[in-house]
């Protein structure tokens, strides 16, 4: 499943303080992994360009 918004944010620090505002989904935003355009990110002062994909991936377990 996968959503679409558009934002005017600068970095993902920003886009972290929106979606922190769900309940649900900030408890996610503590253990996901950040890609940009399918590029793990580890700094979320990355500056976002317009029409970049941001992914959020969750943990995964299994074999």
């Amino acid at each position: 499943m996968f959503f679409v918004f558009i934002l005017d944010i600068k970095n993902l620090n920003e886009l972290s303080e929106i979606l922190k505002e769900d309940s649900d989904l900030a408890e996610w935003l503590q253990n996901s992994a950040v890609a940009v355009n399918d590029v793990l990110i580890k700094d979320k002062n990355i500056v976002l360009k317009s029409g970049d994909k941001v992914s959020l991936l969750p943990p995964v377990c299994g074999g």
